[in-house]
């Protein structure tokens, strides 16, 4: 069960991962928000979301320029 949980959150990851270098990212952070976070949290998850997203962006763009 333990091997599937984890296949199940990489699978998850890789994802979440993909939806935020195309332009679904918008539509999917608003879903998982609603999905998460409750009234009060959803402002610091979306926060969250957003500083991950930044980070996600600038490790691909500095792959784009590594491989150029």
């Amino acid at each position: 069960m333990e091997a599937e949980l984890a296949a199940l959150a990489g699978s998850g990851a890789a994802t979440l991962i993909e939806l935020m270098v195309t332009a679904s990212w918008t539509q999917a952070k608003e879903r998982l928000t609603r999905f998460f976070a409750g009234k009060h949290a959803a402002e610091d998850l979306l926060r969250e979301l957003d500083i991950s997203h930044g980070e996600v962006m600038a490790a691909c763009d500095a792959r784009r320029r590594h491989d150029d």
